[in-house]
């Protein structure tokens, strides 16, 4: 079966028409944490950047005084090719820190924000500012700066008018520097702006595809004017496979192949293997770029998502080892960075995705107790509200538990799935609890999702152990999903209706927004159905009522496969058996389960010596399977007609097309476990040391403030003291460390039900990476730390956390958690 690849966001995101905020306003107070650069600079990473071991072959050349940048920028530019957004970012702010005029850098922060659309043309913005401010900003700098602005809908001319043509039509756009101030990524100030203000430039929608035309006309122009630049023919065959997704057709893969074959020439192990690798991603293709799977990873080896990329074509092959291999790499080298430099895994693009796929392919290759193992990992990392919550379909919370729920299915593990209920692992999904502000929905379609998800796998394991009131009970919640998904639906073209006349639509473009809300929400809708219909048919034929029905309906209404074979089988009806086995083999090649299937039902069936044969095709991947699995303990009778051991599992085989491979275990843990805390240590009001050590054995929250000069701050102090009870109750204590003076303490002591010491000096703070090194400033952060003193959640940014009912359910569960 095809599996997702990994969609361009940064081209499926409406396109809008936003000029870069300004710098912050002298005349207001700027307020802690927040950036002295504007509204784009306070999101993102605000911690120094550092040169990783083993970088990749890119250069890409840019204007600066500054004797490290270079290296910096080509880093962040590897990054880039490799999707690893967040750390991009920070190179570039590092290199903006280092040479605030450097326009490159504001430009490289525009195309790490491909997710984020209002930053990525604020940042836009910066570069055409920058550009401006330096004279010796090359042409060819200024053609990728105006190309970006413009893809970004920034106006590249000042004259408040959106540009239509290519960047080399008219010549350098970014305007001629005036050599005055100072850029946002450090020093001394902003200079002053060269483009149209915030307030002249129009928000209008923009065309996505023909932005994206444009770009890549733009890059084209660019390779014109310089023939060589081998970075710009890389980013011309990511750009022409991404505009793909906006409708606008590739007509030649071939040719952009060739593009990056002149990109090989020069540079055989360029990270443009990752652009390949997308460009051939296909089931009929994927034979092509063997090499480039095995190639992707070493040409950027800090870059886990290069690894990653590998695994699509082994996938797509059917090698499903060498797929998890890939998986497990880019896993190992996320979780060794993560555990490093003090990262939430969620805060990485593609971190769940990744795994969610080494479930399955480890899944695929019988290895059912590791998948297992992993689907649950994902289930216990931290949650966010922002980036890892299980109502949020792609993240790791919302995959582990459907990759869990999926597995157990598949492999009919009916008891352990029963067992897990209503554990942290399968709890229920509160989607009643998921409105949307927006629209007034009163349920979330990925909260739908994941209780429906839920609900039918208790059903469907109820149904074959025996358990019909329980069975009856999840197919009632499966019909109350499906009238929350009606009040959804029904919200969401209302919504519509209102939307498009309130933007001066007639009838005509209400009714058709209105048809797109209602064919939005018919998969989701069809999806119910479709479960609560199989629960009742199966419990038809377990039960064995009126079973040929039954079992058209199950197929009607499709359910698996493999499982629909055996009960056909099991029916007598083995030539129907065999014709969904066989089916199931050719859309899975290469998954195990499914080859156990067919040779199970070809052996009911009488055709021993056919049985036999998908017996053999079952066996050569068969190196690592659980033997005491159901669907392979069925294998018994016919290993023994085979003359085999009752352990028929072939050596493990290493093809010889994959090269010389890394140990896993040297590029990282296979798990995410908790880093170890940073000792800290800070003053009490009467000038006595407290460190981290004085509180271990206890779990704790610890938050660190700016002082009680930041209201928002003693708003986070005020709202985590009435929760100190509750908090302590559950055996958590509370430490606050602000940045005041000891001697200011004294009035504050008695304020709060929790100590409160000062670390002036910021020496805590940096530790814990609560510190803008860019800008030299404190930010805000809240930890929790358990007993063994280890971080199990945090939150760092330029505004308090001050949600303690999240915070105090997470810790609970968190801590409740098997040792990790």
């Amino acid at each position: 079966m095809r599996t997702a690849a990994c969609p361009p966001a940064f081209l499926l995101a409406p396109l809008l028409l936003i000029a870069a905020p300004s710098a912050q306003d002298p005349d207001e107070p700027l307020l802690e944490g927040h950036s002295a650069h504007g509204e784009a600079f306070n999101e993102g990473p605000r911690q120094a950047a550092y040169l990783m071991p083993n970088p990749g072959n890119v250069h890409f050349p840019v204007t600066s005084p500054h004797p490290d940048v270079q290296a910096m920028f080509d880093q962040g530019v590897g990054q880039l090719h490799g999707f690893w957004y967040f750390e991009a970012e920070r190179s570039f702010r590092q290199v903006a820190a280092w040479d605030p005029d450097c326009a490159m850098a504001y430009w490289g922060m525009a195309v790490a924000n491909r997710e984020n659309e209002e930053r990525a043309a604020a940042f836009a913005q910066e570069a055409i500012d920058a550009c401006a401010r330096r004279v010796e900003t090359t042409e060819r700098e200024r053609m990728f700066v105006n190309a970006w602005a413009r893809f970004h809908g920034v106006d590249v001319d000042g004259d408040g008018d959106e540009d239509d043509q290519p960047a080399g039509a008219h010549g350098s756009g970014c305007g001629e520097g005036n050599g005055k101030g100072e850029g946002p990524g450090g020093g001394a100030g902003e200079g002053p702006r060269a483009s149209a203000p915030a307030e002249d430039v129009d928000a209008e929608e923009r065309d996505v595809k023909e932005a994206a035309r444009r770009l890549i006309l733009d890059l084209e122009e660019i390779i014109r004017a310089y023939p060589d630049d081998i970075e710009a023919k890389a980013l011309l065959v990511v750009v022409a496979w991404g505009a793909s997704y906006t409708g606008l057709e590739i007509t030649s893969r071939q040719a952009l192949q060739s593009v990056l074959d002149e990109v090989f020439a020069v540079q055989p192990n360029h990270p443009a293997h990752h652009y390949r690798i997308h460009l051939w991603d296909k089931e009929e293709t994927s034979d092509y770029v063997v090499d480039t799977a095995v190639a992707s990873g070493p040409s950027w080896p800090s870059v886990a998502h290069m690894w990653h990329m590998g695994g699509h074509i082994f996938e797509n092959l059917g090698r499903h080892r060498d797929a998890a291999w890939q998986q497990d790499a880019s896993a190992r080298i996320d979780h060794a960075y993560m555990m490093r430099d003090m990262v939430l895994p969620d805060q990485i693009h593609n971190y769940a995705h990744n795994n969610e796929w080494l479930v399955r392919s480890l899944s695929h290759v019988g290895r059912v107790g590791e998948a297992l193992d992993l689907a649950r990992n994902m289930i216990e990392l931290p949650r966010h509200p922002l980036w890892n919550m299980p109502d949020e379909g792609g993240t790791s919370s919302f995959w582990g538990r459907m990759r869990l729920t999926d597995t157990l299915q598949t492999f009919e593990l009916w008891d352990e799935l029963l067992e897990l209920a209503g554990t942290n692992y399968l709890e229920p999904v509160d989607y009643d609890d998921d409105g949307d502000e927006e629209t007034g929905d009163e349920a979330g379609d990925d909260a739908i999702e994941g209780a429906a998800q839920l609900a039918f796998a208790l059903g469907e394991a109820h149904t074959y152990l025996g358990h019909p009131d329980e069975r009856v009970a999840r197919i009632d919640e499966l019909r109350e999903l499906l009238d929350a998904a009606k009040a959804e639906r029904a919200a969401a073209v209302d919504a519509a209706e209102e939307e498009a006349l309130a933007c001066g639509g007639d009838d005509a473009a209400a009714k058709q927004a209105m048809e797109s809300a209602l064919d939005e929400h018919a998969r989701g809708l069809e999806a119910l159905r479709d479960r609560i219909a199989i629960l009742e048919a199966l419990a038809g034929v377990v039960d064995g009522e009126d079973v040929e029905t039954q079992l058209g309906v199950l197929g009607e209404h499709g359910y698996r496969e493999t499982a629909l074979a055996r009960l056909y089988a099991e029916a007598g009806r083995f030539g129907k058996a065999a014709e969904l086995a066989r089916e199931a083999v050719e859309e899975r090649p290469g998954q195990a389960e499914a080859y156990a299937t067919l040779a199970h039902v070809l052996w009911l069936a009488g055709e021993k010596e056919d049985a036999l044969a998908a017996f053999d095709e079952l066996r050569a991947i068969s190196a690592e399977l659980e033997l005491d699995l159901p669907a392979f303990r069925r294998m018994a009778p016919l290993a023994e007609a085979a003359g085999l051991p009752a352990d028929w599992r072939v050596a493990l085989a290493i093809p010889d097309d994959v090269g010389a491979r890394p140990d896993l275990s040297d590029l990282g843990p296979r798990r995410w476990t908790p880093p170890a805390a940073p000792a800290w240590s800070a003053e009490d009001a009467l000038g006595a040391t407290h460190t981290l050590a004085d509180s271990s054995g206890a779990p704790r929250i610890v938050i660190f403030f700016l002082g009680f000069g930041c209201a928002h701050c003693v708003e986070q102090l005020q709202a985590f003291g009435p929760a100190a009870e509750d908090f302590g109750a559950a055996g958590i204590d509370i430490i606050a460390i602000g940045d005041d003076p000891p001697e200011k303490l004294a009035d504050y002591q008695d304020a709060y039900p929790f100590p409160v010491y000062a670390d002036p000096g910021y020496a805590s703070f940096r530790a814990y990476r609560c510190y803008d090194d860019f800008e030299d400033v404190p930010l805000h952060g809240t930890f929790l730390i358990d007993g063994k003193d280890r971080i199990r959640w945090q939150d760092v940014s330029y505004e308090p956390f001050t949600d303690t009912a999240f915070l105090l359910g997470e810790s609970k569960r968190l801590l409740g958690l098997p040792t990790l």
